[in-house]
């Protein structure tokens, strides 16, 4: 007996050092990603950039881009969240009505899968296309605003949210719909007080992870049109509006060496806007587990 926990101890003690081991190899990436901002940012104040006024332009159009790449993703994602919240429910718990069809719910799910598929940039030139009619129709709704692109960006992450909500709410274990139905509960009542709030945490940190993949989104809006440089973030949705990827492509393509160090260092910002979304989302969605299985 004594022998059989000395074991157990040890095993103990070997996967606390191997999970303190994975931690700092995953902590030496971010560091690298630091160090590697921290030498273009030494590099840009001292020689790159030249004079005052091209490091003022600089800290203006990244922190303009930074601002018009957050309202984009959240006001995309207020588009599309609440379509594919529906049509999530509607494939993972179906109603009775689509019970007595199938063949339906199939059809549109491979429909979102062939969508997710699409490359970003047909989705600009159709959504080019579209606001080139509107625009025909009603002038004053503009075609190079950030109420476009929030439309844009939310067709794009329409499918990649609808597949992500379906996966977490059948992850849903079945017991908590099933006991609500064999009490009387309404479809609607079983779906907004039972099911939604057991999948909210895990589909919070798709959320987050999808975002983290779509910040760096530049093709579509450059097909769309974004202007080459705005001095202030957008403060409506019809404003001009610039983010850090398309920034990054009208400073990279400029024959100035010092736009290029520009663009490089807005690159590595991008890289850890990216990074830490992805940090965020993962640590979210073990907590979600953990808690799921019953765990600390």
């Amino acid at each position: 007996m004594a022998a059989y926990r000395r074991r157990i101890q040890a095993r103990r003690r070997q996967d606390r050092l191997f999970r303190i081991a994975v931690r700092i190899a995953s902590l030496i990436p971010v560091l690298l990603l630091l160090v590697m901002i921290l030498t273009l940012v030494v590099r840009s104040m001292a020689a790159d950039l030249g004079s005052e006024a091209r490091r003022a332009l600089h800290l203006t159009g990244l922190a303009t881009a930074a601002a018009g790449s957050f309202w984009v993703i959240a006001s995309g994602l207020a588009v599309s969240a609440p379509i594919a919240l529906v049509a999530a429910l509607w494939m993972a718990h179906p109603t009775r009505l689509s019970r007595k069809d199938p063949l339906l719910v199939g059809v549109f799910r491979t429909l979102v899968r062939q969508a997710v598929r699409i490359p970003n940039v047909v989705y600009g030139v159709f959504a080019l296309a579209l606001f080139l009619r509107l625009n025909a129709l009603a002038p004053a709704l503009g075609i190079r605003n950030l109420g476009n692109a929030s439309i844009l960006l939310g067709i794009i992450m329409l499918p990649n949210l609808v597949l992500m909500m379906e996966q977490e709410l059948k992850d849903v274990p079945d017991g908590i719909d099933e006991a609500s139905f064999a009490l009387g509960a309404s479809w609607v009542a079983v779906m907004v007080r039972q099911v939604l709030p057991a999948a909210a945490g895990a589909m919070g940190a798709g959320i987050l992870r999808i975002a983290a993949r779509m910040i760096g989104l530049a093709s579509p809006f450059i097909v769309l049109g974004a202007p080459s440089f705005v001095s202030a973030p957008p403060a409506g949705f019809g404003d001009r509006f610039i983010s850090l990827p398309v920034q990054i492509y009208q400073w990279a393509v400029r024959p100035e060496s010092a736009y290029r160090g520009m663009a490089a260092f807005t690159s590595l910002v991008l890289l850890l806007c990216i990074l830490l979304l992805d940090v965020a989302a993962d640590t979210w969605k073990r907590r979600v587990v953990r808690r799921r299985e019953g765990l600390r």
